[in-house]
């Protein structure tokens, strides 16, 4: 009998210890994110806190034109994984080439 319960007591924890994805969750990083308007050419800092979606708001338009953008040999680069975000929705892109996903225009730092 006393088996059984302790059986009974170590599935429950391992199940709960599955269910819960093993315990901690990784924290995401707190860096702010870098962002461009495609509209414009202004580039922004946003805080995670600070965007829910992909284009997300401008801050100062409340317009829903910034894309994520990553710098590489000095150049800003909307992020690949966003490529179809910014081809197949109604942006008016003016500032970002869609075929190498470079910032044409680049405003002041936000």
């Amino acid at each position: 009998m006393k088996i059984g319960i302790i059986v009974v007591v170590l599935l429950a924890a391992v199940g709960y210890y599955a269910y819960t994805g093993g315990g901690a969750k990784p924290q995401l990083s707190q860096a702010p994110i870098s962002f461009v308007d495609v509209a414009t050419g202004e580039i922004f800092q946003l805080e995670r806190d600070d965007f829910v979606s992909i284009p997300a708001k401008n801050p100062k338009t409340d317009t829903y034109t910034l894309m994520p953008i990553e710098k590489v040999d000095d150049a800003w680069y909307v992020k690949d994984r966003y490529r179809g975000g910014l081809t197949q929705t109604d942006l008016e892109n003016v500032c970002v080439d869609p075929e190498t996903l470079k910032v044409k225009a680049g405003g002041d730092e936000q």
